[in-house]
């Protein structure tokens, strides 16, 4: 088996989304096989036209037209926003689907094209189509997944395993695995979802007052002429912002485009990953998320009878922090030089609820089964903490929106009821 450094130098490395201004176009071509007249149709994410064409040609592909899918492109927002896997929905209903047909001696081809007519996934759509076209040349399962663009670990346990006549339950176990994590991210994004939704009505509505609600008040002001009576300087100031808005409309309208771009650079950036993670009950989330994500995968390559060491290095790009990260770099170097694994994993900085968890997998004379029992219980403390963290983000979303409520009443309403008050 070959070694996943020498793995990443394939297509699949070249084939991967990855951040950076870039366009998705889809594409039909000729299928590699010179007997076979049927168009393939697929995705490709790329620069320009030039290099869309050349990474088609590139994955065997004859005769290739291109064009530029304007909603992908959209909301990948021009490349620089990159979902790091398929629609985990998705892909769990492929390979359960694979995994079924395998299992019953079917017909993988016939498999890959009745997916397209349940995927709503417009990128693992093209990779089975891709796929599909793959194999049908002849090429290997494993390495035509890698050609598709689906995951290195991915491809790598379908090879073991089906080296071992068992390819079936590859993707059985995998489908497991992804339509875990889709729960998982589904809770955690579930309990983010209130205050996001609240920070963008709030921005939405700046125009609202800026261009609308401000300048009548502004008048109302003249009419009475009492535009200067009794109002705090921290209002004329606000109202000083509304004429100068209303007077440089085009730079206001950069400016607001750019407050709403950089919110985005800033959610996106490993700031607010940073100032995040120094919230107790975001980092017990985190942790525990990553660790249970890791984890599964790693019993799930285990079980296939992949390295230890190569199954660290596979995982360690996936990480989301850099402490998990240098653990893995750590974990595999100590495993590769000869180490107990057991040690590796105790000296190469894991939490200590990861430590006690391994031990104990492997004391349970099946490492992969024990390292479910240990994911599972993660699962459940996710569950928990998420619940936790929903009901704090659920207050923090009312102080805010009270807040909120306030600052309307002072900018809006007091200016107007108390230059009337103070003339009765």
């Amino acid at each position: 088996m070959s070694t996943p450094s020498q793995k990443n130098n394939s297509n699949n490395s070249a084939l991967k989304p990855r951040q950076g201004f870039a366009m998705y176009w889809d594409f039909t071509a000729q299928a590699p096989n010179a007997g076979d007249k049927r168009k393939i149709q697929g995705m490709v994410q790329a620069s320009s036209e030039v290099y869309a064409l050349a990474r088609v040609k590139r994955m065997g592909f004859k005769r290739p037209q291109v064009r530029v899918n304007a909603m992908q492109t959209l909301s990948s927002g021009f490349g620089w926003i990159v979902r790091s896997d398929f629609d985990l929905r998705d892909k769990a209903r492929l390979y359960e689907t694979l995994g079924k047909r395998l299992q019953r001696d079917g017909s993988l081809l016939a498999a890959l094209e009745s997916a397209q007519e349940y995927l709503q996934d417009g990128r693992l759509k093209g990779a089975v189509a891709i796929l599909a076209a793959q194999v049908n040349d002849g090429q290997p399962l494993h390495a035509s997944m890698q050609t598709a663009g689906f995951s290195l670990r991915d491809s790598m346990v379908v090879r073991a395993l089906s080296e071992s006549g068992n390819a079936y339950q590859a993707f059985t176990d995998l489908a497991a695995e992804a339509r875990t994590r889709y729960q998982r991210d589904t809770a955690l994004s579930s309990a983010l979802r209130m205050p996001i939704l609240m920070m963008i009505g709030l921005y939405l509505a700046l125009p609202a007052f800026f261009l609308g609600l401000g300048p009548k008040i502004i008048k109302f002001f003249k009419r009475l002429g009492t535009q200067n009576t009794n109002i705090p300087d921290s209002i004329k100031t606000i109202y000083g912002l509304v004429d100068w808005v209303n007077g440089n409309v085009q730079i206001a309208a950069l400016i607001y485009i750019a407050l709403g771009l950089g919110a985005i650079a800033l959610w996106k950036s490993s700031i607010w990953s940073t100032l995040a993670l120094k919230i107790k009950a975001f980092r017990d989330l985190s942790l525990k998320s990553e660790h249970a994500a890791i984890w599964s995968v790693y019993g799930l390559m285990y079980a296939a009878g992949i390295p230890g060491q190569d199954i660290c290095t596979v995982l360690k790009p996936a990480t989301q922090l850099k402490s998990t990260a240098e653990a893995l770099a750590r974990m595999s170097k100590r495993l590769a030089a000869g180490s107990d694994d057991r040690d590796a994993v105790q000296s190469a900085g894991f939490p200590k609820f990861v430590v006690a968890g391994y031990r104990a997998a492997r004391d349970s004379g099946s490492l992969s089964d024990g390292l479910k029992s240990f994911t599972a219980m993660l699962n459940e403390d996710i569950e928990l903490l998420t619940a936790q963290t929903k009901a704090w983000l659920q207050l923090m979303s009312l102080v805010i929106m009270a807040f909120a409520v306030l600052g309307i009443f002072y900018v809006v309403y007091y200016p107007i009821a108390g230059p009337v008050l103070n003339s009765l």
